[in-house]
């Protein structure tokens, strides 16, 4: 029987998960995979698979299709503002410093990235319940928090993107060289993602319309938009025969108002390509959760449902068992 262990992350701060810091778990349990293949983990059993279950803190993620600066314009930019080309590239190579893919090479410019990292509102209503107990009613509009987002490079991405609070993201690692996976192609397995997505959204939040498009996540006709919009990123690589797959569904998350509190208005102030997003919560009618309202189930829940009742049975693993962290 494959089993898969489910480790939940989900503080009450939303400035306290940094995906720089998911990104480092994740890498090591792409590390304990490989160190049993070679030898070195000092067991003859295979390492249980991992997943990642989290609701990330506000951080960018910079596809190759972000325009950048050429080396004749980054060479005039640095003599132009030598002192906040230094800073900007000592942050992004601390921040990124255990990203072994990291392309030091590649930049944004400063106003692009100062655009992005400006101090950007959250309302969260997850600090709300932790200070407060169970008193929240509708009228309720989220504990403020001034975060700073992220950025982060993620070349492999072609389009750039966003991960926030109000999101859920599903991370696994998964080795496949053994287990349940063996054999299947990258498009087998993403047409099972794209089936227990949306079979989730449908039957479980009662969503209807929602389609998936391969290799991109699911889509929905946005009433409110009126077009379609990216529900679900779902975002896959396989490297070493190692699986790993981010799954992001927008529960409860801002796509309309202001830059101060809208993080994709900043991606198309800064000239970035990316895909037009929706919520849950927005397309059931409750407005998205710029303001923090208490509408939507909690992310807990969404996690246990989709996790185990639609997401990872169709991938082969008969038992997740999981902790909360």
């Amino acid at each position: 029987m494959a089993r898969a262990q489910l480790i939940a992350y989900f503080p009450w701060r939303p400035d306290k998960l940094p995906f720089t810091y998911m990104r480092a778990k994740h890498q090591g349990m792409r590390r304990n995979i490989l160190d049993h293949r070679a030898g070195r983990s000092g067991s003859s059993q295979a390492p249980e698979t991992v997943v990642y279950a989290f609701e990330p803190s506000p951080a960018f993620l910079i596809g190759r299709s972000a325009p950048q600066l050429d080396p004749e314009d980054r060479g005039a930019a640095h003599r132009d503002d030598w002192l906040s080309s230094l800073v900007a590239y000592f942050q992004n190579s601390i921040q990124n410093s255990r990203d072994l893919d990291y392309d030091h090479t590649y930049r944004l410019s400063n106003a692009q990235s100062s655009c992005l990292k400006a101090p950007l509102d959250v309302y969260s209503r997850r600090t709300y319940g932790h200070m407060h107990g169970n008193g929240m009613t509708e009228e309720y509009f989220g504990t403020h928090f001034e975060c700073q987002p992220e950025e982060v490079q993620r070349l492999e991405r072609e389009k750039s993107c966003y991960t926030e609070p109000g999101q859920l993201v599903l991370w696994p690692a998964i080795d496949l060289r053994s287990g349940p996976l063996v054999g299947f192609s990258k498009e087998e397995i993403d047409s099972i993602i794209g089936t227990a997505i949306c079979s989730y959204l449908d039957q479980d939040l009662r969503l209807p319309g929602v389609s998936y498009k391969p290799f991109s996540g699911a889509w929905v006709y946005s009433k409110n938009a009126r077009e379609d919009r990216k529900i679900a990123d779902v975002f896959m690589t396989v490297k070493d025969d190692i699986l790993s797959f981010v799954l992001s569904l927008n529960v409860e998350t801002p796509d309309a108002g202001p830059e101060s509190v809208n993080p994709w208005s900043r991606l198309e102030a800064a000239g970035i390509d990316f895909d037009p997003v929706t919520s849950v919560a927005e397309e059931l009618g409750d407005g998205g959760n710029t303001l923090g309202r208490l509408q939507t189930r909690e992310l807990e829940l969404i996690t246990q449902e989709l996790s185990k009742n639609h997401l990872f049975g169709r991938l082969g693993f008969e038992k997740l068992f999981g902790i909360r962290t």
